[in-house]
């Protein structure tokens, strides 16, 4: 739900020759990001099962598994507030008229 606001915001900033480069950037992003996410969470939880482990040897697997879900839900939480921060960012705009006009000024050799 947030992809496809962030796409054509962020596109809207380009001049027009540019769109599908920063479209092909986009994509590339959201994918490394997706997967940077996903190992970094399921790190937190890990780290949280074993340190839970570790301070509580008697503690049963149900457990351990509550402490490491508690410790990824911290780490998304954060993602969450910065979500909230991308979101106020979509209020920032930027004039591209005088960026479609310095791209329309240059000729290139033929």
């Amino acid at each position: 739900m947030v992809t496809t606001p962030l796409q054509t915001n962020a596109l809207n900033q380009l001049p027009r020759e540019l769109f599908a480069d920063g479209s092909a950037a986009m994509n590339t992003l959201n994918q490394v990001a997706g997967a940077c996410g996903t190992a970094i969470a399921n790190t937190i939880f890990t780290a949280g099962q074993h340190n839970f482990a570790i301070d509580f040897p008697a503690a049963s697997q149900l457990e351990i598994l509550a402490a490491g879900i508690k410790y990824a839900f911290y780490f998304i939480t954060g993602t969450g507030i910065s979500i909230i921060g991308l979101i106020c960012s979509f209020f920032v705009k930027k004039d591209n008229k005088e960026a479609d006009k310095v791209i329309l000024n240059t000729k290139k050799p033929v």
